[in-house]
């Protein structure tokens, strides 16, 4: 709605110029861009149809899943077997944010060797650098903390992650407490729930719980796929 209302206020050559460049543009975009070219009787239908054809091909993108890239996974139907598991990229990027983590933690130890001078030979400098050097120290290394946690709890949680759907069966392999379990479920078991802005696809333990595999909170296109990837592995197709 708020692309249409954007779009709705553009003139003639403006959204023409779009329609040409509509390619680069997102999904959602391109979908309300054609509602107003087609409210538009002056634009010839030539710049129509090509905003049309974008939408269709990012349509099928979607039903192939090759958005799925974009949340860290990589797929391949293999005759009547999907497996869904996390990309190369995927975990270079968890790779590199540990190892920036690491070296960003290095300004804990060098806020640590400003307090510990202090303790030992009291203030030493003008007293504003020394509070300077040390805010800057532990921002740093306070940055790096978190980019460390993060990347590799990523790193942990998606290692050796698989989602395999085999003659009309599922089976998922998550990693929990450091120790890979393979688990098969029944496509019942296998949901998507929006919470808090999450778009998450869950499935439900023995016990009841909820054990989270992939999730998103990015933008409706990659939502539709997590969606599509719903719909294809609860469907009785494959």
């Amino acid at each position: 709605m708020e692309y249409f209302k954007s779009f709705s206020t553009r003139g003639d050559k403006e959204l023409i110029e779009m329609a040409l460049n509509s390619s680069r543009m997102r999904v959602d975009a391109k979908v309300e861009l054609l509602k107003v070219l087609e409210l538009r009787d002056e634009i010839s239908s030539e710049f129509k149809f090509k905003v049309q054809k974008e939408v269709e091909k990012s349509k099928n993108e979607i039903k192939e899943l090759i958005y799925l890239r974009n949340l860290g996974f990589k797929h391949k139907f293999d005759g009547e077997v999907l497996r869904v598991q996390r990309s190369l990229t995927a975990q270079i990027i968890d790779f590199f944010t540990i190892f920036l983590g690491v070296a960003m933690c290095v300004g804990l130890v060098s806020a640590s060797g400003i307090i510990l001078d202090l303790w030992t030979n009291g203030l030493t400098e003008n007293l504003i650098a020394i509070i300077l050097k040390l805010t800057g120290s532990l921002v740093l290394g306070a940055i790096g903390l978190l980019l460390l946690v993060r990347g590799l709890s990523r790193f942990l949680q998606f290692w050796d992650f698989k989602i395999i759907k085999e003659n009309g069966n599922i089976k998922v392999q998550t990693n929990r407490d450091l120790s890979v379990k393979e688990k098969s479920i029944h496509h019942d078991d296998l949901m998507l729930i929006e919470e808090g802005g999450f778009l998450k696809m869950s499935f439900r333990k023995e016990d009841g719980s909820l054990e989270p595999l992939i999730e998103t909170k990015e933008s409706k296109i990659l939502k539709t796929t997590l969606s599509e990837l719903h719909k294809i592995l609860t469907s009785s197709e494959i």
